[in-house]
């Protein structure tokens, strides 16, 4: 959860305060220009690989002003490695068709696979344990998705491709 508002400071203000209407007229009304509020950026990752994630904007004001909200971007990166061993996982072939290769080098625990499409939704979840395992995606339409592994030591997103 993440707060960003009024604290005394003029925090998220766009503009001097004002008791009457307000409405942003050019570019210096907006965060990140002009008088007050830098534009934030929040890390969104603690919820990577998670569907139907809301964002919610509210405002609180003293003069019943409203909220404009302009240019929101959800950006990802897809292909980050978190373990010092990229090896520990192959995944292929990529573009797939009806099965999924996995080897899995680096652990006698088991690792979890999840692919999402774009929207969030997650697909097809699975466990593949050391040595080389296959994961049936015959359910998937051809797209473009996202494959998620999990496991001790080991954090990847990449692109996965269905032909």
């Amino acid at each position: 959860v993440y707060a960003n508002g009024p604290d005394g400071e003029g925090v998220f203000e766009t503009s001097e305060p004002n008791t009457s209407f307000f409405e942003p007229f050019d570019a210096n009304d907006w965060a990140g220009h002009g008088y007050g509020a830098a534009q934030p950026i929040i890390d969104l990752n603690q919820w990577a690989g998670q569907g139907n994630i809301k964002l919610r904007f509210e405002s609180f004001n003293q003069y019943g002003n409203n909220l404009y909200i302009d240019n929101v971007e959800v950006n990802s990166t897809v292909g980050i490695f978190d373990d010092d061993n990229p090896d520990a996982v192959s995944i292929f072939p990529n573009p797939a068709n009806n099965v999924l290769n996995v080897i899995v080098n680096y652990s006698e625990e088991d690792i979890r696979l999840k692919i999402f499409d774009m929207s969030g939704r997650e697909m097809i979840s699975a466990i593949a344990g050391k040595g080389n395992s296959q994961i049936n995606i015959e359910s998937l339409d051809s797209g473009v998705y996202i494959i998620n592994i999990e496991g001790s030591g080991i954090n990847r997103t990449a692109k996965l491709i269905i032909q």
